[in-house]
Parts: structure tokens; sequence; C-alpha cells
């Protein structure tokens, strides 16, 4: 329409010119020159315009899948060129107009075959949607694939490798082949068809924008099976190949790539429009998660710095702690979880903390105003996000707020799961993840020696657990025994400690768990442990004063070396605990698990 209006008003523009050019100039004027045939400038400048308009709104018909019509302005701008702007064949811009004709005689002439092609795809992907089963899945993408590459070899015959109609298939077969697992052959359709849009449409168009936001995600995807990471985790990884790191780099650059189109869609809003830009926020949101996986912690900061702008939320704001803003975007809360993760991966448990308390802030004000995200994640996050906290606490030292973060998570689990029973966010939130929790609990208070509450804690971890189905394939039951052993042992419970610790033994066999594996290693030290208590006749009753052994916590580093009192002539042979009797003062030194530095140590 606007291409329709520009040429209307330029044609209109011209009749009038040349009206006034034949009233004001005598007729032989031109005579007398012999220039009869050669119009004024202007009439060359604004016919070379309105040329320019036809051949742009002939691209654009092209866009729209109408070719007939799309030749029609094409010829009219060469019209335009060659009657009114006398060009000669010669000129860049009536040769390029005569090959897009070519184009569009070739387009028009199979019209009836792609109009039956494209039945055939439609109907195919239509099947597609309607299939249930995996197997009827797989069976009809594959047929839609195909359907769509004989499309885009009858386009690719009649327009060229480099038109829109061939990149719009590709982009259509890329999506289809992710869908089905093979996300290495839909990059490859993908990163040529955002070539290809990029040439014919320009950097600023919306559906380049949108081409290389489905590239960049789908790199993310690889990313995350590479590194058996979560897509959304943003916690450091470690040790990453130069296979991730490249996949990495060219998601943010696809990322960089989407910015402008939704820069330039945003400069035709007004100021108070602006306030709050999701999409912008949503690609910063993803880059700074991306550099905060690489390590690079300021890029990542900064990342996310842009990001909460965009969602409506002022770093200046969020520096000074004062976040009065009711119309911010709900996702600003998940950053500062992330920037939570990323503080306490760097060892920064203060800012991590910090981040946590403005996380559950924003979650706050997010319920109070009754906004809602396009996923569960709000209902979700502040369960992760007193994990998070509590672990800071933890790594802090200061082990009763600890516990009660981890309690708070607790409880938070509970009001999410009534919320969310129904949803594929709400699966997450089965028993495996309370049975964590309580787990977690339970080691926090050990940790302040509160021994008698840690096993209930415990005993009640084993019982959800225990309650799910295949819970005996589960890789957290085994660690909830050793837990329990281990406050057994504490307690100097000995039977029940020998008890748990062996089935515990017997489980992580059972999982192809192997013997040099820590918790495997401490398992069969604890057993031996308690072997070597009862058979020196020790027991709750009679010997409080004297223990053979000190038992470490799961929190406790395992090169811990502690100097224990014992008689002469009572210690234990095991293959996992290496002890040193010094005869001439009768101490003993246990160590849980040596390594060779250890060994030299205590050598």
């Amino acid at each position: 329409d606007a291409y329709s209006r520009a040429i209307r008003t330029g044609l209109e523009e011209l009749k009038h010119r040349k009206g006034m050019v034949h009233r004001i100039t005598s007729p032989d004027r031109y005579r007398r020159r012999g220039e009869s045939d050669q119009p004024d400038a202007m009439t060359i400048l604004l016919g070379g315009s309105i040329a320019s308009a036809h051949l742009d709104m002939g691209k654009a018909l092209e866009v729209a899948g109408k070719y007939s019509e799309a030749l029609e302005e094409y010829e009219n701008g060469i019209g335009m060129l060659e009657h009114t702007c006398h060009k000669s064949k010669k000129d860049p811009q009536l040769k390029m107009a005569t090959r897009e004709i070519q184009r569009m005689e070739r387009a028009v002439a199979v019209s009836g075959e792609r109009k039956k092609l494209q039945s055939s795809m439609d109907a195919a992907m239509a099947k597609l949607d309607s299939c249930s089963g995996v197997g009827e899945k797989d069976a009809a993408r594959k047929q839609a694939i195909a359907c769509a590459r004989r499309l885009t070899r009858t386009e690719r015959d009649s327009l060229g490798e480099q038109s829109y109609a061939v990149a719009r298939l590709k982009l259509k077969i890329a999506k289809l082949q992710c869908e089905g697992g093979n996300m290495e052959g839909g990059l490859d359709d993908a990163e040529e068809a955002i070539m290809t849009l990029k040439s014919v449409l320009g950097e600023k168009h919306s559906l380049l924008g949108a081409s290389c936001i489905f590239s960049a995600t789908v790199y993310e995807k690889r990313i995350s099976l590479a590194t058996s990471t979560p897509v959304t985790c943003p916690k450091p990884l470690k040790q990453l190949t130069s296979y991730c790191k490249s996949m990495m780099n060219r998601a943010l650059e696809l990322y960089a790539d989407a910015l402008e189109p939704l820069t330039f869609k945003y400069s035709y809003r007004s100021a108070e429009e602006n306030e709050v830009q999701p999409e912008i926020g949503d690609i910063f949101h993803r880059i700074g998660r991306i550099y905060s996986k690489k390590g690079s912690h300021s890029s990542a900061v900064d990342a996310y710095r842009r990001a909460f702008e965009a969602y409506g939320v002022p770093w200046n704001a969020i520096k000074s702690g004062t976040i009065n803003r009711t119309d911010f975007h709900p996702n600003a809360a998940i950053i500062w979880y992330e920037l939570a993760e990323l503080h306490f991966a760097t060892n920064e448990y203060g800012d991590s903390i910090h981040a946590c308390e403005k996380t559950m802030e924003l979650i706050l004000m997010v319920r109070s105003l009754g906004k809602s995200t396009s996923n569960d994640s709000i209902e979700t996050l502040p369960i992760l996000t007193c994990q998070v906290a509590a672990a800071s606490y933890t790594a802090l030292h200061r082990h009763p707020d600890s516990t009660r973060s981890y309690q708070k998570a607790l409880s938070e689990l509970k009001k999410a799961r009534s919320s969310l029973s129904s949803s594929d966010r709400g699966k997450w939130l089965g028993t495996n993840e309370e049975s964590k929790i309580l787990r977690k609990i339970g080691r926090s208070l050990l940790r302040e020696v509160k021994v008698e509450e840690a096993k209930i804690y415990f005993v009640d971890a084993l019982r959800v657990l225990r309650s799910s189905a295949d819970n005996e394939k589960c890789a957290e039951l085994p660690g909830i025994l050793l837990d329990i052993g281990d406050v057994h042992l504490r307690l100097e419970e000995f039977h029940d400690a020998l008890k748990v610790l062996g089935s515990c033994i017997k489980l992580y066999a059972d999982q192809g768990v192997p013997e040099y594996d820590s918790n495997v290693e401490r398992a069969r030290q604890l057993f031996d442990d308690a072997q070597c208590s009862l058979s020196n006749g020790l027991n709750k009753s009679t010997e409080k004063s004297h223990h053979p052994i000190r038992v470490l916590s799961a929190g406790s580093p395992t090169s811990d070396v502690s100097l224990l009192q014992t008689p002469a002539g009572t210690l234990p042979t095991t293959s996992t605990a290496m002890c040193s009797t010094l005869s001439s003062n009768r101490h003993i030194y246990c160590n849980e698990t040596v390594s060779k530095s250890g060994k030299k140590q205590l050598q």
C-alpha cells in the first residue's frame, strides 16, 4: 500500500510537471538546440524515483508470493527507465530489472506445479499436527520434509537460490529437522536461509530477527546436550571444549544480529511505549546466560544490566536497592536469580545472598501485582533461589541461616506443587526434588551438630523417595541411606548403622557405581567403623567417653585428619581407612579418604 501511494503521487507529480513544461516552453526551443528528445533534469530525477518505487513494489509482491503482479510492476519500472529517463540497455538498474522480469516469468510458468506441491506439503503438515504417537510423528515429519524439499527445488529452478521463497522453505525444513532431533542438518538449512534473508530483506526485517533467534536457541540446545546441563542453567561450565565454545560464540553472534530488527521496530514507538521492551530484554537475558556459562563474568553482568533496563527495571534503582516501578517485566526476577548463581559460582557469596534477596523481593511484587510469565518459572523460582541462598550461607559458615533457607525452599515447593500439579513444570516438583531438599536440611542440621533433628529429616527424605515409582533405580536413594548410616554411627546405634550402610553399599553396586567413587569409599569406611565399634564391645550405654573414630559429615573436606585418643590394641584393619599408631603416646590418625598427598603427609 505504501509503495502504491508513492507511485500514484509520483505519477501525478510527473504528469503535472510535463504539463507545466509544455506550457512555459516555446514549441521550437528544443528544435533550435537539436535536443527535442532530451527531458529536463528534474523529470529524469522524478522518473527515476517512480521507477525505483515500481521495482521495490515488485520485490514486495514477490515476497508475498504474487508473482504475476510482481512481473507487472517490474515491467512498469523498466518502462519508466526506458521512456521517461531514457536509460541505455547497459544501465545497471535496467539490467537488474530485466533479470527480475525473467525470474518472474519462470515463476508464473510453474504456478500450477507450485500450487500442487504446496497443497501436498500443507496436507503433510496437517497430518503431522494430528499424530499422537512418536512413530507416527516421525513418519509424518519425514513426509513433510520430503514435500518441502520438492517444493524448494521447484522454487530454486524458477526464482534462483537467493530468493525469499527458497529461504522461507529452508527455514520450515530446518524447524522440522530440529524437532526430529537432526539439529546439525537443521542448523545448516537455517544458516543458509539467514544469509539469503539478509540479502533479500535487509538486516532490519523482523523475519530475519526471528530466524536468528531460532538458530541461536538451537545452538543453545546443542550446547546443553554436549555439556549435559539444562539450557536455562546459568552456572559457569568447566572444561569447555573448543567445539562448545564455537557454538557459544555463534549463538552470541546470532542474538546480536536479532537485536537490530527489534531496535528498528521499537524506534517507531513513543517513549512511553518503549519503557518496557520484553523482546530486547529476552535477547540480552540469553546473551548474559551464555556469557555466564562461558565464565565471562563482566560481560554477563553487563548483558544482565541491559536486560534489566529493557524489562523496565532501571539499573540505578537496582544498585540503590529501591525498585518502585510496577510495570516491569516479571522475567527481571529470573535475571536476579541467575546473577545469584553467577556470584555463587565465582565465590562471591555475599553478592549471591544479596541477589537472592532481590529475587524474592521481585517475586513478591510479581505475585502482588498479578503478573504472569510465558511459563511456570516464577512459581518454581523461589525454590531454587532459597537453595542458592542456603548454599551461600553454608559457604560463609552461617549454618542456622542455611537451615532456615532450605526450610523456606521446602515450604515454597509445597506451595508450587499445588498450583502446578498438572503442568510439565509441575512434574519437576515431584518426590525426588522434595527428598533432595529434605536431605539438604538434614546435612545443614548436622553442621549445627543437631544430630537427632537431622535424623528426622533424613528419614523423611527416605520415606518420600520410596513412595515414588522405580525408587530402587533412583540415584538419590543410596546417598540418603549413607547419610542415615552416618547419623546412626554418630548416635552410636551401630547395629542400625550396619544394616543401613550394608543396603547402601549394595545399592551402589547394583547401580554400577565404581569402587573408587568417593561415596562408595565413604560408605565402606563407615561400615568398617561400625563393625570395629561392635567388635570392641562399645555401645551407647557403656563407653561414652571413648570414641574409636571420628565420623566426618558429608560436607567435611576429605583431607581432614583427626587426632583421637584410644586404648592400645583396638585398631581395626580396613581397606579404606589408614591408621598409624604412635607407640610413644598411643595416638591415632584416622583419615576418611586418603589421597596420595594425604598418604605422604600421614607417613
